[in-house]
């Protein structure tokens, strides 16, 4: 947290199990009531005069457009898994910022909320390509995860005693490219607000006295 040079500015992650919860279905309605309780406590920090940038997580949607493309892939060419990245967080972001949009209305807030679309740079030499650790996606029982290893040659693990589930390779991100447009997005004296995220961006608020 800091005051963003002109008040108080929060980063406030979401999981993307908290998206999509362990057990659900994964229906958009299932989803936005889950992101909606988030943003009813995100409005009411903008309500307290807080400036907030939502960051969020995306496994579980991520994993479920991959199978929603290798079901279709005999009709519409699949896309591959960065594509797939850059859909959830549209996804994400729109939920994200209609719900908050929502709640902030019901406080009669007009304060201006924006997603942002990001993307990072890594290093192509990364060790973490060559051991996939990230888990995308549904659970699994083991025999199924077996089989989805030696028929299509995805890497899958055990994960805490809930299942298996498809891992992908996560190296460390060396800077987010929009990185100047989010700074700006919040610090700006005019726009007083931006919402953004290394994975997608919903949000921010500028203080109460502050909105038009």
């Amino acid at each position: 947290m800091s005051d963003g040079g002109h008040g108080k500015t929060a980063v406030v992650a979401l999981g993307g199990n908290a998206i999509l919860q362990p057990g659900q279905v994964g229906t958009f309605e299932e989803q936005l009531v889950n992101v909606d309780t988030a943003m009813r406590r995100i409005a009411a920090m903008v309500a307290a005069g807080w400036e907030v940038v939502l960051t969020h997580g995306n496994g579980p949607q991520v994993g479920n457009l991959l199978i929603q493309q290798e079901l279709a892939s005999a009709q519409v060419a699949p896309m591959p898994m960065d594509v797939c990245g850059a859909m959830s967080q549209g996804q994400i972001g729109y939920m994200l910022e209609q719900t908050l949009q929502n709640h902030l209305a019901k406080r009669r807030l007009k304060t201006p909320v924006v997603s942002l679309l990001t993307q990072v740079r890594v290093d192509a030499k990364d060790p973490a390509f060559a051991s996939p650790s990230k888990p995308v996606g549904p659970f699994y029982d083991e025999t199924r995860a077996k089989t989805m290893m030696l028929e299509q040659g995805h890497a899958m693990r055990e994960d805490a005693g809930r299942g298996w589930r498809r891992v992908v390779p996560s190296p460390e991100p060396i800077e987010i490219v929009p990185r100047a447009a989010i700074r700006d997005l919040v610090c700006s004296s005019s726009a007083r607000a931006a919402a953004a995220s290394p994975s997608c961006a919903a949000g921010t608020a500028p203080s109460p006295a502050s909105t038009r």
